[in-house]
């Protein structure tokens, strides 16, 4: 008789929350926030004001399902150094054969916005994205790691020219959220197909031309505004309503987001007694995680050493439950090994 002719699966070398890109651009990346650091140290205060926003917000979406640390920290590094240096090559290249118009509303959208795609599509393919919320956690936490050495850069140079105040209020204050609200469209688009149990193809990254445009339509409108106002001196009559717009397109995701980590909360008392009866749940596993109330409770009470492996646990938990509620697409064999893994170091006591 035949047999299939396999080899052992070699674990990487590196740690989960690196990996090769994250190696290779991280040197250019960090050089550049190094420098800005070097002249103006305060600004690693300013980038941790508006950064820790960017995080704590998903950060807090991502507690209803949650992530291995090591994933988060991958998506952030990822956007700190892999999709900063693809992003500052290919706007460098563009800047200097066509001007830095075009850097800044041609070349930055389009390299800066597939530089962070990549970053999800490589968490799809390490099994990490399952649901459209993960997708979006994901895009969120590359995004913010993105613009944190973004604003390095930018604020160092306003430390030059003695525009910091003024750059952190428009860039820290103002619009922290502005790469995670683009880079949330290429996240959903990419996470229905893994959600659908499919590998991702070109033509799933349907949201990447949306947040293209709404990057460039952004850039566009600044670069529009700052001409304006170099020729007479004023800006435009127009610029409220560019941010009335992009205002409104913030608080529509905001509020979206809001309702969908609602809904996601209603899994618990739904779905609980399908998953003891399919899965031979425990008793303590169905008084943790027969509703949100209770779970945000037990883990409240528990150490902090032990908070990381009851997440696995409940994660575990809640993606059985999805699996149900989005129809039983695919296989459950491996959430099922999840969950046998989880119990393994979960806080049962």
């Amino acid at each position: 008789m035949w047999t299939t002719h396999t080899r052992p699966i070699s674990k990487s070398r590196l740690h989960p929350s690196l990996s090769w890109p994250i190696l290779a651009g991280a040197p250019l990346a960090l050089l550049n926030a190094l420098f800005a650091v070097l002249y103006a140290p305060t600004i690693v205060l300013l980038v941790a004001i508006s950064g820790g926003a960017v995080l704590a917000a998903f950060l807090w979406l991502d507690r209803v399902e949650p992530e291995p640390i090591a994933a988060k920290l991958h998506a952030i590094l990822w956007g700190s150094t892999t999709a900063v240096s693809i992003a500052l090559v290919g706007n460098e290249a563009v800047g200097m054969l066509y001007g830095e118009i075009a850097a800044a509303v041609i070349a930055a959208p389009v390299f800066e916005e597939v530089a962070k795609g990549l970053g999800i599509w490589w968490m799809v393919r390490k099994g990490r994205v399952r649901t459209g919320f993960d997708g979006v956690v994901y895009a969120g936490l590359i995004a913010g790691g993105f613009a944190a050495v973004e604003n390095f850069v930018y604020f160092g140079m306003a430390a030059m020219d003695g525009s910091l105040l003024s750059t952190f209020f428009l860039r820290g204050v103002m619009t922290p959220f502005a790469h995670p609200l683009f880079t949330l469209l290429t996240g959903f688009g990419i996470a229905v197909a893994a959600q659908q149990g499919r590998n991702v193809r070109i033509f799933d990254f349907w949201g990447l031309p949306l947040a293209i445009a709404l990057h460039a339509g952004w850039n566009g409108s600044l670069a529009a505004i700052e001409a304006h106002h170099q020729e007479t001196g004023s800006t435009p009559a127009w610029w409220p309503l560019v941010v009335l717009g992009y205002a409104t397109a913030f608080i529509l995701a905001a509020a979206t987001l809001f309702l969908v980590r609602k809904k996601a909360t209603r899994l618990y008392p739904r779905w609980i007694g399908t998953l003891a009866f399919t899965y031979n749940l425990t008793p303590i596993e169905c008084a943790t995680f027969d509703t949100w109330d209770r779970v945000k409770a037990r883990r409240k009470a528990l150490s902090r050493r032990d908070r990381a492996a009851f997440d696995v646990w409940h994660s575990a938990i809640v993606r059985l439950m999805e699996h149900h509620a989005g129809g039983r697409r695919g296989s459950d064999v491996d959430l099922v090994r999840e969950l046998h893994e989880a119990r393994r170091v979960a806080p049962v006591s």
